[in-house]
């Protein structure tokens, strides 16, 4: 008998340890979705913690910028690197090391191939705003984390039935649990009280019908990301066989099925660029 979502959630609600994001990156997240945040309001927020004010400036320094001189102050930090590169680093940075379970590799490979993914489909369709879908696709599996780490037991019979069958993990979430790791997702952007895009794209990357009208288009993306790093083979996120792409998907971010060639290409060229990023931010 399966759990049912409602009962996979209230167990996760029920967790203590359910982490918390700090403050800081909270505050920085919710000022940077406002369009009138100033780079010097950001770097006042980072200032409140010592271990992102550093990732920031190593960043800033990284020969992956290249300054002219030395970037000693947090504002010169995000001036250089820009307000949806701050974001992404303090996301990551906290979101990943809440949680304790340990992740093959192949996990976060995934995980960045999906972000630069993500990045490219709304660079070369009409969404714009590269550096929100790029966080997008960074989060986009975080569920999965929350089931590993919370319900090990009922998780690892979701990871046998995908051994033992192939298939997609989400069928076998559904299967062994009533609940996709996409509703996860979501649950936790609402319990760190992520802007309401974030939720709606995480939450309906696998099914575009669960997002509302204004926000399936991230959802779409999302959903292309996905494929994309997994055509690719950038990475593994737990699956044994290609899910098959929405047909609807392509037309919401404003992009044609003749433009997939251009969409990996542009994946590539991403990816090349964000091995480097997380270098530097993890080191």
């Amino acid at each position: 008998m399966t759990l049912g979502e409602s009962t996979v959630l209230d167990r996760l609600r029920l967790v203590q340890s359910l982490p918390a994001l700090p403050m800081v990156v909270g505050a920085v997240t919710r000022r940077i979705t406002h369009d009138s945040a100033s780079s010097g309001e950001i770097a006042r927020l980072l200032g409140h913690d010592q271990a992102l004010t550093a990732r920031v400036l190593r960043l800033a320094n990284s020969a992956f910028y290249a300054p002219r001189e030395a970037v000693r102050s947090p504002e010169h930090a995000v001036v250089l690197l820009g307000l949806g590169t701050v974001r992404a680093i303090v996301l990551k940075a906290s979101i990943f090391s809440a949680f304790a379970v340990t992740q093959a590799r192949g996990f976060w490979l995934h995980a960045l191939g999906a972000a630069c993914a993500a990045r490219a489909v709304a660079k070369l369709g009409s969404l714009g705003r590269g550096d929100d879908a790029f966080v997008l696709g960074l989060l986009h599996d975080l569920g999965k984390l929350a089931l590993a780490e919370h319900l090990p037991a009922e998780y690892a019979l979701v990871r046998a039935r995908v051994a033992r069958d192939g298939g997609l993990i989400r069928q076998a979430e559904l299967a062994e649990l009533g609940c996709d790791h996409a509703a996860v997702g979501r649950f936790l952007c609402e319990h760190w009280s992520l802007p309401y895009e974030y939720r709606a794209a995480i939450g309906a990357h696998h099914d575009l019908d669960q997002a509302e009208g204004e926000h399936q288009p991230w959802a779409a993306c999302v959903h292309i990301a996905d494929i994309i790093a997994r055509a690719m083979l950038i990475g593994n996120g737990g699956d044994q066989a290609m899910p098959i792409l929405d047909p609807r998907a392509l037309r919401m971010v404003g992009l044609q099925e003749s433009e997939l060639g251009a969409l990996f290409a542009a994946t590539e060229k991403e990816l090349g660029k964000a091995e480097v990023f997380f270098t530097i931010i993890n080191g």
